[in-house]
């Protein structure tokens, strides 16, 4: 009775560990998904970087809000990532040049963390490199997939980004790492 006393313990211990973890990963991807969503589009505004009537200040909050929705209902289980890319290209507000397939469908979990990834390598594109266009290529084949959000602005050391800093560390490296991928970050000074 001791032993299985024993077992049913580190059962329930296993399992309300897993539940922890659980709740932490959603704690997570809403931060992130706040942060890359209305807390940018507040900022924006607080910040005086939206002028004055901009027309598109209603159809961004309305967009991040129905991005912070959840509804209950489960995710789908593939989705192709071309659509949800295409879907983030006219809120970043800059000119985006798509070299891709015309379709790649992919596990739901999988495409959604690169297309929220390259959303927000977007929206660093036009907060912090000094222009107003890049390129998305997308590559992939039966060893995986890449995907290169590329732009000719200022650049900045990466290896320089502080810790306090959410962007790159939580919504680009984290959201690729959750999903078996990994995201890497070429820039420089002046380029």
């Amino acid at each position: 009775r001791r032993a299985d006393a024993l077992a049913a313990e580190a059962e329930r211990a296993r399992r309300a560990s897993q539940v922890e973890a659980a709740v932490r990963a959603d704690e997570r991807e809403l931060a992130n998904a706040l942060h890359d969503t209305a807390a940018t589009t507040l900022l924006m505004v607080g910040s005086g970087q939206v002028p004055a009537g901009a027309g598109w200040l209603e159809p961004q909050a309305s967009r991040d809000l129905e991005r912070l929705r959840t509804d209950g209902r489960r995710p789908p289980e593939h989705a192709d990532l071309v659509t949800l890319l295409r879907e983030d290209l006219d809120p970043v507000h800059i000119a985006v040049e798509f070299d891709g397939p015309e379709r790649l469908t992919l596990p739901f979990a999988v495409a959604r963390a690169i297309a929220d990834a390259t959303r927000e390598a977007l929206n660093n594109v036009r907060r912090h490199a000094g222009v107003d266009r890049a390129v998305v290529r997308l590559r992939a084949d039966s060893g995986g997939v890449r995907l290169d959000v590329v732009d000719e602005g200022r650049g900045f050391p990466a290896d320089d980004v502080p810790a306090t800093r959410r962007g790159l560390r939580h919504s680009v490296r984290g959201r690729m790492s959750r999903v078996g991928g990994s995201a890497k970050v070429v820039s420089g000074r002046g380029g």
